[in-house]
């Protein structure tokens, strides 16, 4: 029977697993103890990505048989059929699902499961598997024979636990995807960007609004709050931020503003745009909050000359033009830092506008502005 207080202690692991996934180790490894198994395992079923063994514990545990499971034997287990074709909650013994002469007929078995001396296995399954799912094979040695009625009884009282930490497992994944993909969003962006709250604390930023800053002219960060070197500018500034991340009445007008930011050791402005979070949005619901996209007139645009190519079949010195041009130079000037003269230059630029479909210069730039920067 097991101790209040080990029950405790167990628990406590287990809701600490979706945050940590080296938890899962610990809490396989605790209840293997407890309920004399030799060892145990998490293994998520995803259509995408196979069937994939997330942790192990017990005594008879082993890393390799991570490796040689998801590499090979994964693929091969007759127990994943018999699991997902009749999809069930509970505690289910191996011979529910496979006739344990077949298990001994298996190439899971005789290359892997007797290699290191487990043949009895209990399934601790936590859902119905509707495509993709988690359960836990627990798996004993012959001399331990099958799983007695008071582990049993202790994987019952556990089922409704773990269900409850695999659903947080599932929403810290999705939040950790969402996390990453707007990171990876905001950081393409050729356009410093920020989040800020209502008092001007930054949340949320892209690599070129930290470069912005970290050179500390014109814009900058004052314990953690975005503002600006110029006291008349820095009251406007946060005027603008306060009124977009209240949100008002939006029926009125739109909220928000633009303000120039003057520099000192830069001879251009800084453009500053401030605009309300979506209301519909997630970063709505979790507080006030504006986001502020700065511009500096005098940085050079990210090239696109690779998109190019690889869109219109430009050829590199086709390219290479190109860019040039989105930068701002001159035929000219293009010629001279590309080395060549001033008509095989030209001839590249009708190229190019013949290969992307546009007429004049002009609209060559505005498809380029279109695409991403490297």
């Amino acid at each position: 029977m097991i101790l209040i207080e080990e029950l405790s202690s167990l628990l406590g692991i287990l809701y600490a697993a979706p945050l940590d996934r080296e938890k899962w180790q610990v809490f396989l490894d605790r209840l293997c103890a407890l309920t004399e198994t030799a060892c145990g395992y998490m293994v998520s079923i995803r259509p995408d990505e196979g069937n994939v063994l997330l942790g192990g514990g017990g005594l008879n545990f082993n890393p390799d048989i991570l490796q040689l499971y998801n590499e090979h034997y994964g693929a091969k287990d007759p127990y994943i059929t018999p699991v997902t074709s009749n999809p069930r909650i509970g505690i289910i013994q191996a011979e529910e699902l496979l006739p344990h002469a077949d298990l001994i007929q298996s190439e899971l078995y005789n290359d892997l499961l007797r290699r290191y001396d487990l043949e009895f296995m209990t399934v601790v399954s936590s859902d119905k598997f509707t495509g993709e799912g988690d359960f836990f094979p627990l798996w004993r040695s012959p001399k331990q024979g099958p799983m007695n009625s008071d582990s049993i009884h202790l994987l019952e009282m556990l089922l409704p636990h773990i269900q409850t930490a695999l659903r947080l497992r599932t929403k810290v994944r999705g939040c950790d995807e969402s996390e990453l993909f707007s990171e990876t969003a905001l950081n393409s962006m050729s356009i410093a960007t920020l989040l800020v709250s209502g008092n001007g604390r930054v949340r949320q930023m892209n690599q070129n609004a930290a470069v912005c800053l970290q050179s500390g002219d014109g814009l900058l960060l004052q314990d953690g709050k975005l503002t600006a070197n110029d006291l008349y500018e820095r009251a406007q500034l946060e005027s603008l931020i306060s009124a977009a991340a209240s949100g008002g009445n939006r029926s009125e007008g739109a909220l928000g503003g633009a303000i120039k930011i003057s520099r000192v050791r830069a001879p251009d402005t800084l453009h500053v745009t401030v605009i309300p979070t979506p209301q519909e949005s997630q970063i709505s619901a979790s507080g006030s909050s504006a986001l502020i996209f700065v511009n500096d007139p005098s940085s050079l645009p990210r090239p696109r000359g690779t998109l190019l190519r690889q869109l219109y079949g430009l050829t590199p010195s086709e390219a290479r033009v190109a860019d040039l041009l989105l930068e701002g130079s001159e035929v000219r000037e293009a010629a001279e830092r590309l080395g060549i003269t001033l008509e095989t230059c030209r001839f590249h630029i009708k190229r190019v506008l013949a290969k992307t479909g546009t007429r004049r210069q002009a609209e060559l730039i505005r498809l380029m502005l279109s695409l991403p920067g490297q």
